[in-house]
């Protein structure tokens, strides 16, 4: 009897993995953070030619800019990226701040 009773175990264990595994979602893709981070020591052209043209750009005294992204829902701007570019062209920091901050499709 003890025979018989390992083979419906095994089978109800795999099950049970098999269930749980296939209820998993897969895991997450890069964060925002993540993505933005990936921009820098990058260049601005690539940037741009990635993301698009900025809504605004902002010189710096040093020679370098700030350009600015915004994302907006129903007129509501709910996402401000900014890139500090030196003045070579190269991406330098980030920052960002939004509740809806998502990638650009396509990025």
């Amino acid at each position: 009897m003890q025979g018989g009773l390992y083979f419906p175990r095994a089978v109800g264990a795999a099950a049970a993995l098999f269930a749980v595994t296939a209820c998993t979602p897969p895991p997450p893709g890069p964060t925002y953070d993540e993505h933005v981070a990936r921009w820098v020591e990058d260049t601005e052209v690539s940037l741009v030619s990635s993301w698009g043209i900025p809504g605004k750009t902002h010189s710096l005294e040093t020679g370098g800019r700030i350009v600015e992204y915004t994302r907006k829902q129903e007129g509501e701007v709910v996402c401000t990226t900014r890139f500090t570019i030196d003045e070579a062209g190269k991406i330098i920091k980030y920052w960002y701040r939004g509740t809806k901050c998502r990638a650009p499709k396509g990025t």
